[in-house]
């Protein structure tokens, strides 16, 4: 009985402390799916709502382009240098 005595308390801790983490992390582990089921619907609003504002952006910004574009009409372009192409070598013929 002195060993299944010492043994006991120690099992019984063990296991105590076993099932207070499992319980803790399960009680954490829910609160935070609720969290996201919960945000989820805010988070879809918001995304719709950036791209909607996204797109007002990009329309913005292609106005902007063409008329940067249209103030460039005037200047002369730059010419681009022609490379020089490379002779080739005629190949002489050998006599028979």
């Amino acid at each position: 009985m002195g060993v299944a005595g010492y043994i006991t308390p120690l099992l019984a801790a063990a296991v105590a402390s076993v099932v207070g983490r499992l319980s803790s992390s399960f009680n954490s582990f829910s609160t935070t799916t609720r969290f996201h089921i919960h945000s989820g619907n805010y988070l879809n609003s918001e995304l719709k709502i950036n791209k909607n504002e996204n797109m007002k952006n990009i329309k913005r910004l292609k106005i902007v382009l063409h008329e940067r574009r249209e103030s460039h009409e005037g200047k002369k372009k730059k010419k681009k240098r022609k490379k020089t192409k490379k002779k080739k070598k005629k190949k002489k013929s050998k006599k028979k």
